[in-house]
């Protein structure tokens, strides 16, 4: 009778020992399944956020020229009447009895005008996305730095030839520097200003 008992129990805890075995079983494929898809969207989000080579976005003309090819043609001896027959349409003052002049080209990009004892000041704020370019090399940045931080800097052209020999787009004038910007395919973009007195750079700004 002891035999019978014993030998149920044997088979009771034999049953409950492969269902726990069973349910530890499942729970473990039930975690690589899990795990495995977790892994596969980290990778594919990983590859969506990397920076890819896109090609520029078209810049539409408003008026005789593009807001680049504008830059070029105004000079900071022009008055407001100049540019506006440079550019082909009117500026208005940035505020009632103002004497800063804007010519919005989009909702987003503009030209400014703001005259100083007959040596205006000029800016431009440009879609980066239309002046991309697969050339512009920023590999070279650190370089960059060293030169400003230790006094020596770059003219212009030593500038352009650390940044992949790429000419920069005019995004400011004035009596004191002229101020370039770069952008990379990836949209990373440095602008640099030149003094006007000694031809080196004296600030980079940006990001890449």
């Amino acid at each position: 009778m002891l035999v019978n008992i014993l030998s149920l129990i044997d088979l009771e805890f034999g049953k409950v020992r492969k269902m726990k075995l069973k349910k530890l079983f499942y729970c473990m494929v039930a975690s690589v399944f899990v795990l495995g898809l977790a892994t596969g969207c980290s990778s594919k989000k990983l590859d969506s956020t990397k920076g890819k080579d896109e090609e520029p976005a078209k810049e539409e003309k408003k008026g005789n020229c593009t807001i680049v090819e504008c830059m070029k043609s105004i000079e900071i001896t022009n008055s407001v009447e100049d540019i506006d027959n440079i550019i082909g349409f009117k500026g208005e003052p940035i505020s009632e009895g103002s004497t800063t002049y804007v010519w919005r080209f989009t909702d987003t990009t503009k030209i400014e005008y703001k005259p100083s004892d007959g040596q205006g000041s000029i800016s431009a704020t440009i879609d980066r996305n239309t002046i991309k370019d697969k050339k512009v090399d920023f590999s070279k940045y650190s370089e960059i730095k060293e030169l400003l931080n230790n006094g020596t800097s770059l003219t212009y052209d030593e500038f352009k030839e650390k940044v992949g020999g790429v000419e920069g787009t005019v995004v400011g004038k004035s009596s004191l520097s002229k101020r370039y910007t770069w952008v990379n395919a990836q949209g990373g973009y440095l602008t640099a200003s030149f003094s006007e007195k000694t031809g080196k750079c004296t600030i980079v700004t940006g990001r890449y």
